[in-house]
C-alpha cells in the first residue's frame, strides 16, 4: 500500500500529543499514526505497546476528524474514513465507504476511490471478475470521449 507520509515516523514525532483544533489538523494526525502503525517495526516514538496503540490513537485522532467534519461534503468523508481504513489494511470496513462515495452523486472522489477500491479487491484476491473491474473502471474511471470540432 502506498504510504500516506513520506516518512511517517517524523511526522508522528513531529506532531507530538497537542490536540488537534480542525478537521483537516485531524485527519493528518490520524494518517500519520495509521501510518506509523502500518510500519514494521513500529517507529522509536511509538507508545510502549507498539501498534494497537497507534491503531488506537489513529481511531481516535480519526473520530475527532468524523466530528469536526460533519455537515461537510459527504463524499469526502466517505472516501477520507474509507482511505483511512484501506491504509490500517482493514478491507472490510474500507469497502463499503469505497462503495458509498460511488453511489452518491458525481464528486471528485469517484476515481480515487474505484482506483482504490480496484487496488485493494485485486490484492486482497477479493476480485474475481473481470468484468466487474472492466465495469468499475468504465463507469467510475474513464473519460468522456471528446466532442468532434466542426469542420471549419
Amino acid at each position: 500500500a502506498a504510504a500516506l507520509h513520506p516518512d511517517p515516523r517524523a511526522a508522528l514525532a513531529a506532531l507530538g500529543d497537542a490536540p488537534p483544533r480542525t478537521p483537516h489538523a485531524a485527519l493528518l494526525l490520524a494518517a500519520a499514526k495509521a501510518d506509523a502503525a502500518a510500519v514494521k517495526p513500529p517507529p522509536k516514538s511509538a507508545p510502549p505497546d507498539g501498534r494497537h496503540a497507534l491503531v488506537l490513537a489513529a481511531l481516535a485522532d480519526f473520530d475527532d476528524y468524523v466530528r469536526a467534519s460533519s455537515g461537510g461534503p459527504p463524499a469526502a468523508l466517505a472516501y477520507n474514513r474509507a482511505r483511512f481504513y484501506h491504509a490500517l489494511g482493514l478491507f472490510g470496513l474500507a469497502e463499503p465507504h469505497y462503495r458509498a462515495v460511488l453511489a452518491l452523486p458525481t464528486s471528485p472522489f469517484h476515481r480515487l476511490a474505484a482506483h482504490n477500491l480496484l487496488v485493494m479487491l485485486h490484492s486482497d484476491g477479493l476480485l474475481l471478475d473481470d468484468h466487474a473491474a472492466t465495469h468499475l473502471l468504465a463507469t467510475h474511471c474513464s473519460l468522456p470521449a471528446p466532442t468532434p470540432s466542426p469542420p471549419t
